[in-house]
């Protein structure tokens, strides 16, 4: 065959100035180029293709196995590329103008033909997949393949990062379906099939099941349902089912869910729960600091006399509007019905109404009130026997002889410890 030789000018010109074509892959491996006329009419059971020939032509959708829109330059490239001459030049040039059109495999061939006129060309090398790596030219992907790495979706990754990749991906996926199936069981409570969903649901214990269960407690209106979700938490073994009782325990607005939650994480008394605890006792929330408070005082968990102690009169911050009258009430945290813990810190502002409440114009800003909370005191009470109110100064006067009464050798009376702190 004799190659037509052109100016590479003339070339690219001529390679901008074709159009893209749709390209149909027939059943016989066949490839037919041209424009889909009926793109938008799919269920009419054939294509209507006018080829680059000219004339149109009918296909019926079973001869036709896939359908792509060539890379921008594809048709052009193959029409007008073996006219380009044998030359370092040209086929540099034809290397740059495929990757700028995309055409990665051409840019590679072309690149691949550079380097047999000149070994030593660095931009061909490197279009052609070569890193230069020690004082040599290396092929990219055999260089990582030496080094153990593995294609895996288009990117090199150690086989240990595809293995974790496609742990999550099985987690995901099983997650879902869980969310689907509880969705499923839900929409049922209320027909024939009542009984066998709540015996489903009752049955859960994979872990894989806790985002689903999350899902529908935080979005049920019914609380027997919503009690009945908690139950189900508690039932799966894990550190994540503990922090997600801990979690709702705290900011569920149904002070019977947050009682339902305590009662699960009664037999789960850990370091973790004790810890998550502990730390809501210094939570902007008043609420949550009671709460906390009084799952402490369930769990009957004396390690934490002293951060209760520091928690028996809080400082919170609430920001008030800018206009308009209002009277305001400091409880920070998510809305709650009223309740006795709900209660517990408002219930001593009887004293000093301003603490608790105040009346503003349109005077805004941050305003900074101390609240002293009922259930710290009712932990503290019902752990040590004794009571100092809400007198933190008494409380850590105490407690600092109770240390010193527990050393070996000190006389150990809890009236004896009273006495001297009060002296």
């Amino acid at each position: 065959m004799i190659p037509i030789v052109v100016t590479t000018a003339t070339l690219l010109v001529s390679l901008r100035e074709t159009s893209r074509a749709d390209e149909f892959v027939l059943t016989s491996g066949a490839k037919i180029r041209g424009q889909w006329l009926n793109r938008q009419e799919r269920s009419s059971g054939f294509y209507l293709i006018e080829t680059e020939y000219g004339g149109n032509l009918r296909l019926d959708s079973a001869a036709v196995a896939s359908v792509r829109r060539p890379l921008r330059g594809e048709s052009d490239y193959e029409r007008f590329a073996p006219q380009a001459r044998d030359t370092v030049e040209d086929q540099w040039k034809l290397v740059q103008w495929c990757r700028q059109q995309g055409l990665k495999q051409q840019a590679e061939e072309h690149a691949r033909r550079v380097i047999e006129f000149d070994p030593d060309h660095a931009g061909a090398r490197r279009a052609a997949g070569y890193g230069y790596i020690e004082g040599h030219w290396v092929l990219r992907h055999e260089y990582l393949e030496g080094k153990g790495y593995v294609r895996h979706q288009g990117e090199w990754r150690l086989p240990e990062e595809i293995e974790i990749r496609q742990s999550r991906r099985a987690i995901e996926l099983a997650q879902k379906d869980w969310y689907a199936k509880l969705k499923l069981w839900r929409l049922r409570f209320a027909s024939d099939k009542a009984q066998d969903a709540l015996r489903n649901v009752r049955a859960i214990r994979d872990p894989l099941a806790i985002e689903g269960v999350s899902k529908l407690l935080q979005s049920e209106r019914n609380r027997r349902v919503r009690m009945l979700y908690v139950e189900v938490l508690g039932q799966i073994e894990g550190n994540l089912a503990t922090k997600t009782l801990l979690d709702f325990s705290m900011t569920d607005p149904d002070e019977e869910v947050f009682h339902a939650c305590v009662e699960q994480l009664l037999p789960r008394t850990t370091p973790l729960v004790v810890r998550q605890l502990a730390q809501t006792l210094k939570d902007n929330s008043n609420i949550r600091v009671n709460r906390a408070a009084h799952a402490l005082s369930q769990l009957d968990e004396k390690s934490v006399i002293s951060p209760l102690i520091d928690a028996l009169v809080t400082t919170h911050q609430h920001v008030t509007p800018s206009s308009g009258a209002t009277t305001t009430t400091f409880a920070s945290g998510p809305q709650m019905p009223s309740g006795s813990l709900q209660r517990s810190s408002s219930e001593h502002f009887t004293q000093n109404d301003a603490a608790s409440q105040v009346s503003q114009g349109d005077g805004g800003g941050v305003r900074t009130y101390q609240a002293s909370n009922q259930e710290v005191l009712k932990a503290l009470t019902a752990m040590t026997g004794v009571s100092f109110g809400f007198d933190q100064q008494a409380w850590r006067n105490w407690y600092a002889v109770e240390q010193r009464r527990q050393q070996p050798g000190s006389v150990n009376t809890r009236r004896s410890s009273y006495l001297e702190s009060r002296l």
